[in-house]
This record gives C-alpha cells, sequence and structure tokens, in this order.
C-alpha cells in the first residue's frame, strides 16, 4: 500500500488548526491541514481576540492585519436590573493591545489561511478524516476526499483542531471529564437602534435572563441570549425573538432593526481527561469546551496551538527531547480547566432567578467588583495575560513581577550599538524578539558584559536557536568589548522596573513568549540547566564554567 508522508497533520482548519498549521510552517515543518466542510468559514461565530492572543499573532506576522479590520472594544459594562454593578476598563493593561478586539471568525480564519500560504502551506477542503492508528514511530492516517478516493497518509505527528465532536478524540477512546454544564445559546448578528456607545460591551442580567451585546465593525452588534435549557426555543434565531430577550432584559428603548447572521446551539462545558496520546494530540474544542460568556473559547484554543508547535517543531528538528511534548498537556490542561471553572461561575451568576439571589447579585456584585484590585485580577483574567506555567509555590522576589512560567512583559527598548543610543529610535522588546527562537536576555551594566559576558555565551553558544541580547541601563556607558549579542539600551529603565531587577538578571525567553528562565544573576551554570529543559546542546561548554 502506497502511503504518503508528512512530518504534521492538522485535522481541522479552523482558528486553532490553522493557527498551528501556520506555526510550523514558519518554522519550516511539513504540514497538512485538512478539514472535512467543501468550503471555509463566512460567518461571524466567534468574536472577539484576548490581548494574549494578539501578542501571538504579533510573533505569526498578522497582528497588523487583525487589527486594521477589527474594533478594538476596552470598556465592558454589566448591569442587573437595569442597574450598573461593574464596569472594566481593559486600557490599562500592561500590553501593546489593551482591549478586546472584536473581529468575527471567519475573517480571523482568513487571515490565518493567507498567512499560511505565504508560508507555504494551504488547506485542503472536503477532506476527511475517517480513522488512524499509531505506533511508536507514527501515525496511520485514512483521509476521504470529496470524490470518495480514500488515501493514506504516514504521519509522524497529528494535531486533533476538529472541534467540540472531534474525530480524532472520539478514535483515542477520551472523554470529558467532570459533569455537563449545559447552556443554550442564541446568537445574531443585529443592528440596534440605541443610544449607548457603539464601542463598548455590555451584558445585561435580568432575573434569568441574559443578553450581551459586543459591538462589530459597521455598527452592528453580535448579540449572544442565554437561556434555561426548559424555555429556549426551537427554529431559526428571529428579529421577534431577539427583540423580546432586549425587552425582557434591557436596555429600555432600545430596538432591534436589522438581523443577519444567526445561529441556536448546546454548549456542555468541560475539559478532555487528557490533551495528548502518544503522537497525537488535541487543541481547542476537541480538547475543551468553554461558555461564550467572556470571549474565552477561541482564544484559549489559539494559545493551545501556539504552545504545541514550537515545541513540535524543535522535536522535529532534533533540536529538543521527545519528552519536551510533555509539557504541551502539563501547561495546557491546567490552563483549560480554570477558564471552564471561571465561565461556569460567570455563567451562574448571570442566570440567577430566584430573588434572594438577584438581591444579592444587584447589591454586593458593585461593593466587590468595584474594588480595583478585584477589577484588575478580572481584567488580566478576561485578556488571559495571567496564564502562567510558574512551578507551584514560585514567588518573586519582587511582589508583582514575573518568575520562571510567567509570561514576559514587553518594554521599551533601543539598539545600544558601540556609541550612545540617545538619537535611536525606540523599539520594543515584543517587536525586537518576534522572529526569535529563543531569546536570551542578559540584563546588567558594561562593566557586567566585561567581566562576564564570555562566560554566558559560551553556555548559550552551544545552543543555536537561542538569540543573544545584553541589555543595559538608558542613560550607562556603552559596550566597548566585542560581543556576539545585540546590545539593547533600558529606555528609562523601564524593563527593569516591570521585571523587578536590581542589578543582574538572566531572562530567557521561549517562542511563545513565556519565561523559561529568570535568574538574578549571571550564572553559567543556572542557565546551562534552564536551557537544558528545553533543548539539546550541540556540543560541550569549552569555557569553565563560574
Amino acid at each position: 500500500m502506497t502511503r504518503n508522508h508528512i512530518e504534521v497533520l492538522v485535522v481541522g482548519a479552523g482558528p486553532v488548526g490553522l493557527a498551528a498549521a501556520a506555526e510550523l510552517r514558519l518554522r519550516g515543518v511539513g504540514v497538512r491541514c485538512v478539514d472535512a466542510a467543501a468550503h471555509h468559514n463566512v460567518t461571524t461565530k466567534a468574536l472577539g481576540l484576548q490581548a494574549r492572543t494578539l501578542e501571538l499573532f504579533e510573533r505569526l506576522g498578522i497582528v497588523e492585519a487583525a487589527v486594521a479590520r477589527g474594533l478594538p472594544v476596552r470598556r465592558f459594562n454589566i448591569l442587573s436590573e437595569q442597574r450598573q454593578i461593574a464596569e472594566f476598563d481593559l486600557g490599562g493593561l500592561d500590553t501593546p493591545y489593551p482591549y478586546l478586539l472584536m473581529l468575527p471568525q471567519h475573517v480571523t480564519e482568513q487571515i490565518l489561511r493567507d498567512r499560511l500560504v505565504e508560508l507555504g502551506g494551504g488547506v485542503e477542503q472536503a477532506v476527511e478524516l475517517i480513522g488512524f492508528t499509531q505506533d511508536a514511530d507514527g501515525v496511520d492516517a485514512v483521509l476521504r476526499h470529496a470524490n470518495g478516493r480514500r488515501e493514506h497518509v504516514r504521519a509522524d505527528w497529528l494535531v486533533g483542531t476538529d472541534g467540540a465532536h472531534s474525530l480524532v478524540r472520539h478514535q483515542l477512546g477520551l472523554q470529558f471529564e467532570g459533569g455537563a454544564f449545559r447552556e443554550e445559546f442564541a446568537t445574531a448578528d443585529v443592528r440596534i437602534d440605541w443610544g449607548l456607545p457603539m464601542d463598548e460591551l455590555y451584558a445585561f442580567l435580568n432575573r434569568g435572563n441574559f443578553i450581551a451585546y459586543f459591538p462589530m465593525v459597521g455598527g452592528w452588534h453580535r448579540v449572544a441570549i442565554a437561556y434555561n435549557t426548559r424555555r429556549a426555543p426551537q427554529g431559526e434565531v428571529t428579529l421577534a425573538e431577539v427583540q423580546g430577550a432586549i425587552d425582557a432584559c434591557g436596555p429600555v428603548g432600545a430596538r432591534a432593526v436589522e438581523i443577519g447572521d444567526r445561529s441556536r446551539f448546546v454548549i456542555n462545558q468541560r475539559t478532555v481527561q487528557a490533551q495528548s496520546v502518544g503522537r497525537v494530540f488535541l487543541a481547542g474544542d476537541a480538547a475543551h469546551v468553554h461558555s461564550v460568556v467572556g470571549a474565552q473559547g477561541l482564544n484559549i484554543g489559539v494559545q493551545d496551538s501556539f504552545n504545541l508547535a514550537w515545541k513540535l517543531a524543535a522535536v522535529i528538528a532534533g533540536r529538543a527531547d521527545p519528552t519536551m511534548l510533555e509539557t504541551y498537556a502539563a501547561e495546557r490542561r491546567p490552563a483549560a480547566k480554570r477558564i471552564v471553572t471561571g465561565t461556569r461561575r460567570a455563567t451562574r451568576m448571570t442566570l440567577l432567578r430566584r430573588p434572594p439571589a438577584v438581591l444579592a447579585r444587584r447589591r454586593i456584585a458593585p461593593l466587590v467588583l468595584g474594588r480595583r484590585r478585584v477589577r484588575n485580577t478580572i481584567e488580566h483574567a478576561l485578556s488571559q495575560l495571567d496564564i502562567s506555567y510558574r512551578n507551584p509555590g514560585a514567588s518573586a522576589v519582587v511582589k508583582g513581577t514575573p518568575v520562571t512560567g510567567d509570561r514576559a512583559p514587553d518594554a521599551p527598548l533601543r539598539y545600544h550599538g558601540m556609541a550612545s543610543s540617545r538619537a535611536a529610535p525606540v523599539s520594543r522588546l515584543f517587536e525586537i524578539i518576534s522572529r526569535d527562537e529563543f531569546s536570551l536576555l542578559m540584563v546588567g551594566e558594561a562593566a557586567d558584559v566585561a567581566a562576564g559576558y564570555r562566560h554566558i555565551h559560551a553556555v548559550a553558544e552551544n545552543f543555536p536557536t537561542v538569540s543573544e541580547y545584553v541589555v543595559l541601563p538608558g542613560t550607562g556607558a556603552a559596550v566597548d568589548a566585542d560581543i556576539a549579542a545585540t546590545a539593547l539600551a533600558d529606555v528609562g529603565n523601564t524593563l527593569r522596573a516591570k521585571y523587578g531587577i536590581d542589578r543582574q538578571a538572566m531572562l530567557l525567553i521561549r517562542p511563545d513568549g513565556y519565561l523559561a528562565l529568570r535568574h538574578d544573576e549571571w550564572a553559567p551554570g543556572v542557565l546551562r540547566t534552564g536551557l537544558q529543559q528545553w533543548l539539546q546542546p550541540v556540543r560541550s561548554t569549552l569555557v569553565e564554567e563560574k
């Protein structure tokens, strides 16, 4: 039997599958991305892109295209029985993208598809996975084409991004964990006549009724209506149904005047018992299903793809041991479970019906959610900037600053060169390292470079995918040593402040923007250990470690 070979077979061409395929192609991996649907999606579906997703899109080279076609939304208002109980403002988040970007899913998919094509890949529509088996060396998959032809494919790895009813998950025999939390929703693109701002998100709650308004480009809103399962209508969502939900929840006097894309669906919020088995991985809705509340599901799925793709690419290229792939499930399952838990709690709060509970929500919620610290916690959770892979019990030397496993914050930097950098234009950390695999930032002063750089470099040069940077104080002396690292000036010493660095630090940043290592001195032995957790050296260190 003839079997076509591919390094990675991605099953499903929604945002999660497209992100995985594009990230793998960016790193030179051979990929086939297949989708059972005859045509790509042309409807709104999921809408909001969170700040953390946009940061990852920057690394993929598509964030400008996304921002140009979307609507940034910074304010999120929640009202209970017509009284405001919460107001969140994403504008103060420490990110280049302090907002929720409202971008219809089909537009997001188009941007990802275009990038995949630029990278030499593409999507094969009307190609359905009908079965697979795996052994220690790969996966044998059977694909069915639109004309009925069956194709046998030998893939080194398989990634299932084929949605909540995933065939890949069923073939693996994996079940969702825990009891299902069932929700029924109606969603529709609606043009609304009202007096509220058109660039803010609103959720109106009223004694078991719920409606949320997600603004879109062009004056439309994506409306989401949650139902108690005993009261959910049947059939197509109508303008009259939307108006009924508006009348039941608010705002008073608002009129639904035109309806576009619409759908009705049931969600059982759950996570799968395992996100990988052997050489097969699950990502997105194939691994975890979330409520539409909070615009979390698409984002957590896309982040699955970024987490997995760089690890798969490193293993395929022989730069990392295959055991490193175990960190995918170890990192992503807790993140998904946390999102499911959070959206369940939020949904329960929105659908309270009994008068005592409703009264408590209206009176207590403003007191709790009015606290700046509480709002800040929720805003970071909504934007998914707080997702961390730090070890249990890890704590920062300076409270609120990142440790190993946390997301690496952005900061303004200048290229230092061999002389004064004050005339150089200001750039950003994320921009500078966007094309790197691993980025090693040696934060210190010119004297530290002269005394210790060669020992650090002797370790780092054994790992070819590590890019080296020396980060000097913004007003410090120029580097007068001949070094292989790129010299940067810390504008306003902002990076040092954000990371809580006193004098020295080594920051090793992963391809997905998380800290693989943070250590507050230049220690070659610590760096070697940190790098070997992720990568394989090409040769032994030539300079004695201190």
